[in-house]
């Protein structure tokens, strides 16, 4: 097995592992970032929920959320204001394309390794010392020691393969006193906490359509999608994540690709890890379908993500 040092490792591709490799780096240290895919940037790119939070950040542009914005209004021709979920929507390919850009600007003091599987996690005490990696399945194994070891993914998978003590599911009032929490006899009476132990993930799709069209909804939804306009319409449904270039998100809470089945297998392992994303994709896919034949193929579907196989989806 290949072994090196490094200052500092970051495991994980998501926006706050991309940031705190990128930070790392400026600050002087020498830094590998270990990205699972290809992409990086988690939600905003590679995770396809390419809108800001909500509103409430208008306000707040500052930092490399400030320089993000920055750099995506000079790149996006048609602006940022495109839905009404944000003040702030944009292209999952250009997001990831100024983060790379980034990173690149950092090469001096800072490597990026694609494509990587975590494979263990070396600690003394209550510090990680090294981590072991692969590229791919049955690749080569890389051992890497740092100095100090960040874990940059959207799952914290660093947790349990250290042996770090961590919480799955809600937090109950009584426990931090948080006005928002529920209270234990909630969580322990109420069906709808065991069934949504953790918030329920979206594997989220695009889809085109074009920014002029009049939605008509020419046919009601299936099975579990029947209820998704309830309150809305089709109309706004659609425009909840609209894209420049006529892209729209679709992640949906309400009857749409929010998946709430058998999440812990999100912590129990490479193959119901797998497992589980095959089923959140199917289910996104058929909600993409049935939003499809709805709108008599005003939606359909766009091919905006790289697949392993070199091509788009």
């Amino acid at each position: 097995m290949e072994q090196c040092r490094s200052d500092v490792v970051v495991w994980g591709g998501g926006l706050g592992g991309t940031c705190a490799a990128l930070q790392a780096a400026r600050s002087g240290a020498h830094t590998i970032l270990l990205l699972p895919g290809h992409w990086c940037g988690g939600m905003i790119s590679a995770a396809g929920v390419s809108a800001g939070d909500g509103h409430e950040l208008s306000a707040w542009q500052t930092g490399l959320w400030g320089a993000f914005l920055r750099g995506m209004a000079a790149v996006e021709s048609s602006g940022l204001d495109h839905g009404w979920v944000s003040c702030f929507s944009w292209r999952p390919d250009r997001a990831e394309a100024l983060l790379q850009g980034w990173l690149v600007a950092e090469r001096v003091r800072l490597q990026v390794l694609r494509g990587m599987q975590l494979e263990a996690v070396q600690w003394c005490g209550d510090r990680i010392q090294a981590l072991e990696v692969s590229h791919g399945h049955g690749g080569e194994g890389l051992r890497i020691q740092a100095e100090i070891v960040v874990d940059g993914s959207d799952l914290g998978d660093l947790l349990p393969v250290a042996g770090v003590p961590f919480r799955w599911g809600w937090e109950a009032q009584e426990c931090w006193q948080e006005p928002s929490a529920p209270p234990a006899s909630r969580l322990r009476e109420e069906p709808w906490f065991r069934q949504q132990p953790v918030q329920s993930p979206t594997w989220v799709v695009l889809g085109q359509l074009d920014a002029q069209t009049v939605v008509q909804q020419r046919q009601p939804l299936p099975q579990p999608f029947t209820g998704a306009p309830d309150g809305h319409g089709l109309e706004r449904l659609l425009r909840y994540g609209q894209l420049p270039d006529q892209l729209v998100m679709l992640n949906w809470p309400q009857q749409g690709n929010d998946f709430h089945h058998n999440l812990e297998r999100a912590i129990a392992g490479k193959e119901q890890q797998q497992a589980l994303a095959m089923e959140m994709q199917a289910h996104s896919m058929a909600f993409l379908q049935a939003l499809t034949m709805a709108t008599g193929g005003a939606l359909t579907p766009a091919a905006h993500f790289p697949t392993a196989a070199g091509g788009r989806s």
